[in-house]
């Protein structure tokens, strides 16, 4: 599994990150809207 990916579900676990933005950057990275 990536590292970003890993680092982004830390922040969104240990820190103020809505749902939201959570899937919006996730599909960032993986480059997928179905995210």
């Amino acid at each position: 599994m990536d590292r970003r990916i890993i680092n982004l579900y830390d922040e969104y676990t240990h820190k103020p990150l809505t749902r939201q933005e959570f899937l919006h950057r996730l599909s960032l990275l993986t480059g997928s809207t179905a995210a």
